[in-house]
């Protein structure tokens, strides 16, 4: 834990130091570009959402639903990145709800794993099947 504090520390005091001379700052959240107006006066801050375009949708395939054991009909609402407030995962979460035939993936790792997890725990989701894994092969 002492090594991540120091990390965090070191990248701090980096942003603090050349954020103010750039011509502008992208991020991937809404919720990082308010944290970082907070911080910052005078920021110019663009969004960059970070998923692919059209032109690169995959190959449809039911490996995960296999993987899963879910029946080929079931939708996978599928979260990957990092688990931080502001991304949209608990809205995610509460839509299961209204699609019965759904199941929630998250893979990531983040501050927001115990909030997330005691989301889960206080029956705020419907959720069929709440898996963790350490590795997914």
């Amino acid at each position: 834990m002492k090594k991540k504090y120091f990390s965090q520390l070191f990248w701090s005091w980096i942003e603090k130091k050349y954020i103010l001379k750039t011509q502008s700052v992208l991020v991937t959240a809404k919720a990082d570009g308010n944290i970082l107006k907070s911080l910052y006066n005078n920021i110019n801050i663009f969004y960059v959402y970070n998923f692919p375009s059209i032109n690169m949708k995959p190959i449809k395939t039911n490996s995960l639903k296999k993987k899963l054991n879910l029946e080929e009909n079931n939708k996978i609402f599928l979260y990957q990145g990092a688990l931080q407030y502001g991304r949209g995962i608990k809205i995610m979460l509460n839509l299961l709800k209204y699609f019965p035939n759904a199941h929630a993936v998250i893979l990531g790792e983040g501050p927001y794993f115990n909030i997330l997890s005691d989301f889960l725990g206080d029956g705020g989701v419907f959720c069929k099947k709440i898996m963790e894994w350490s590795q997914y092969d």
